[in-house]
């Protein structure tokens, strides 16, 4: 990689100085940023090794990043007896580093801070100390687990760092961490135009030979040159382009470390250049149309180089059904892109492993249905919150609870519940997408074990019914219907259907008037006539008592019957009444012993005479 030095820069020091011990090296933090900055850790750590005392310690914003990293390291010693362990747990990295000498260790700040604070790992005898991406360890506020870790470093030892973009937070741990420390930026931009802006193919190292294949179908170019970065890259083009039967002529087919001015139709950039001269000689014959194989990580180095001009390569088939989406949610992404600065190198490492097995258009539109359903949920949550307290039908002296809501909003009833793997956002994001009712319009959603209730306006509620009849969720058909019930009548638990109803007032149970007065119903109905017609009171046993005292039977036979709101249950007369009615009866009793009765003739058969 080139890498250009500023004047103040330049002048030279004495082996000893502490500005020659420390280097930061601005630019995008790639595969490249990541190799320059370890290669002098590296060729320490060719020394001697001790046992979890690594002499070249690499910090990197993520495990990916720290294996990435590993993987670097070992392709530059090239010497399979230097061990190189990357920390992807600090747990298990404890039995690792313990099982003998190490050169390379790799992991984030907090991991390794972790194995310091164990004593799993010596950093005393470290001498190269490389922080790589240090904008985006000190974005994710992790600079205070940064400092701890390097203030447990050797002060005599060499410092790396690799920046992307200069601010004063990173300025001022520079100046603390790393000071007087030499600046060196890459030449990735140059004098030299450009003879034309290529565009680039986002892969993976094992995906370069699919992603040439895929471009040579498109655009069948009567020449083609494939120009490699590297001799592992000379090879690997040539493997491709014979397991494709294509035959390298020199002519039409070029597999090439530096290209030649012969004019061709395509040009194929197997790797990433490595400089902005490079790419101006790879450019050279004015070629028809060029495409670079990037890894993700070196996109933003070839857009600098490139003066962000270059653009993605998409086959027609796929351009013709990107122009056919929407409009709205292009710009959207356009605006994020452009104004976020850039992808972040973790972002791209994260994503970089999916490409050995699927296309970059697959991942995003992935990408996208997890931002739709988290956007669904997001406006669940809102409708939610707006609808915390639903406005119920109040229940009216002898009206039915079943009453349509004053408010105008309706409950439609959906058959698919819990146990059949619904989420409230699945049904949210069916009503929104299959009725087209907008998510801040939907009301409360109540999700049980086999149906589930959505509150919706009168118009909506139609309009779910009539869309969602026939929809399946979750292979369960909705089966839409409106739900007469309200919130007020229970809704019989998991049973899901419309059985329960709130109760009417419980009918008053009484034994009703005496016996030829006027029998009183007790719901409204008009009171009808008792058996047996109008016919007078019964005179009473031993003779004419008086009136029936009222302490235990109520009103004395042949009076008016009390109204309803008299009546009292049993139990709750005052004590005095019920002394006075026991008094009564004492009475009565005594005077019914000594009463005399003539005996009752025997009118059964047989008995006369």
């Amino acid at each position: 990689m080139g890498w250009g030095v500023g004047e103040q820069e330049r002048e030279e020091t004495s082996p000893g100085a502490t500005r020659s011990q420390h280097v930061v090296l601005q630019g995008p933090a790639d595969l490249r940023m990541m190799s320059a900055a370890m290669r002098p850790g590296l060729e320490r750590s060719r020394g001697v090794q001790r046992v979890a005392a690594p002499t070249c310690l690499v910090i990197t914003p993520t495990v990916e990043q720290a294996l990435s990293a590993a993987e670097q390291a070992r392709l530059l010693l090239a010497d399979e007896s230097l061990r190189v362990v990357p920390v992807s747990s600090a747990i298990r990295a404890r039995r690792v580093l313990a099982a003998g000498p190490v050169a390379v260790v790799t992991g984030t700040a907090a991991d390794l801070l972790a194995l310091r604070s164990e004593a799993a790992i010596d950093l005393q005898h470290l001498q190269v100390l490389v922080v790589f991406s240090l904008d985006e360890i000190l974005a994710e506020k992790s600079g205070e687990t940064l400092q701890a870790l390097l203030g447990d470093a050797p002060d005599d030892m060499m410092r790396v760092a690799t920046i992307d973009s200069e601010t004063d937070e990173i300025d001022a741990f520079l100046e603390a961490q790393l000071r007087r420390a030499r600046r060196l930026t890459p030449l990735l931009t140059g004098e030299t135009p450009l003879a034309m802006t290529p565009s680039f193919v986002i892969t993976s190292a094992g995906g370069r030979a699919d992603a040439l294949r895929g471009i040579l179908d498109e655009v069948d170019p009567p020449s083609v040159v494939v120009v490699a970065a590297t001799e592992a890259g000379l090879r690997d083009a040539q493997a491709a382009i014979t397991r494709m039967g294509m035959v390298v002529d020199g002519l039409n087919v070029q597999v090439v470390r530096q290209a030649t001015s012969q004019h061709v139709a395509l040009v194929v950039l197997w790797e990433a250049p490595a400089s902005h001269d490079a790419l101006v000689e790879a450019l050279t014959a004015r070629p028809v149309d060029a495409v670079a194989l990037l890894l993700p990580d070196e996109l933003a180095a070839f857009r600098r180089m490139t003066a962000g001009l270059a653009e993605a390569w998409t086959p027609t088939v796929r351009k013709a059904n990107a122009e056919s989406r929407v409009q709205t949610l292009r710009t959207a992404l356009r605006s994020t892109l452009a104004n976020s600065g850039g992808t972040s190198a973790s972002e791209m490492a994260l994503l970089a492993p999916l490409l050995d097995t699927h296309d970059a258009l697959e991942i995003a539109a992935a990408a996208l249905r997890l931002y739709e359903g988290a956007r669904r949920d997001a406006l669940t949550v809102r409708a939610k919150a707006a609808t915390a307290g639903p406005t119920r039908t109040p229940l009216s002296a002898g009206g039915r609870p079943d009453a349509p809501a004053a408010t105008g909003k309706q409950r439609v009833f959906l058959a698919a519940g819990k146990r059949d793997g619904v989420r409230i956002g699945d049904i949210v994001g069916a009503v929104a997408n299959e009725a087209g009712i907008p998510g801040e319009r939907i009301g409360q959603v109540e999700l049980f074990e086999s149906h589930a209730i959505v509150e919706l306006v009168a118009d909506d509620a139609a309009k779910a019914v009539q869309a969602l009849g026939s929809v399946s969720l979750r292979g369960r058909r909705l089966s839409a219907r409106i739900d007469e019930r309200t919130g007020d009548a229970p809704r019989g638990g998991d049973r899901g259907g419309d059985r329960g109803g709130a109760r009417g007032p419980r009918s008053e149970r009484t034994f009703g008037p005496p016996r030829g007065g006027p029998r009183r119903d007790a719901g409204d109905r008009p009171a009808r006539p008792s058996f047996g017609g109008d016919r007078p009171a019964r005179p009473s046993f031993g003779g004419d008592r008086g009136p029936r005292p009222e302490g235990r039977g109520g009103p004395p036979r042949g009076g008016p019957p009390r109204a309803a709101d008299e009546r009292l249950a049993f139990g709750d007369r005052p004590v005095r009444e019920r002394a006075e009615g026991r008094a009564e009866w004492s009475e009565r009793g005594e005077r019914m012993q000594n009463a005399s009765r003539k005996p009752r003739p025997n009118t059964e058969p047989g008995t006369e005479g």
